[in-house]
């Protein structure tokens, strides 16, 4: 078996009807990084949902935009109050992305200086992740780790990534 997620297992798959196991050595350390670095994964997330929430508190200023160039009497003061506001509220959506990008690159570059997270593009999951998903009906960190179980066992699909189950049960 080699280095091509297509060519090596999806075929032997298809083909040859095999069920697969995907040996990644680097998970090992991927799972200890995400033990030491879980404060900054939650930080990341509410960094992000801010975004959101600041998304639709725009949408709302940008509606009652729409209202105000409707209207034929517009309150005294009005007009400029709601495009004051949405200004600020762009701006602060604005320092919430940059801030949000600057933590996903530090926080991938805790995992690896160029690569990142395996599993993870930005706030995404990375095409690594779905060709696992995809392609591979096993995965471990070293082939030494099926020693531990009985040849008799059945490995039922999962439907998500066991280490992603355990991470988020935390």
């Amino acid at each position: 078996v080699g280095d091509h997620m297509y060519s090596d297992i999806l075929k032997s798959k298809r083909t040859l009807g095999w069920r697969t196991c995907l040996v990644i050595p680097e998970l090992e350390n991927e799972l200890a990084m995400y033990g030491r670095h879980e404060g900054e994964l939650i930080h990341l997330q509410q960094l992000a949902d801010l975004r959101e929430q600041t998304d639709r508190d725009i949408d709302a200023l940008h509606v009652r935009a729409m209202n105000y160039a409707d209207d034929d009497v517009i309150s005294e003061g009005g007009e400029v109050d709601w495009k004051e506001e949405l200004y600020a509220m762009i701006q602060k959506r604005k320092k919430v992305q940059r801030e949000l990008k600057n933590a996903i690159t530090n926080y991938h570059d805790t995992f690896h200086p160029i690569w990142g997270q395996l599993f993870k593009a930005g706030l995404m999951d990375s095409r690594f992740f779905k060709q696992v998903t995809d392609y591979a009906c096993l995965y471990t960190t070293k082939a030494s780790d099926l020693g531990s179980v009985s040849p008799y066992r059945f490995f039922n699909a999962e439907t998500e990534l066991s280490w992603k189950g355990l991470r988020d049960q935390r």
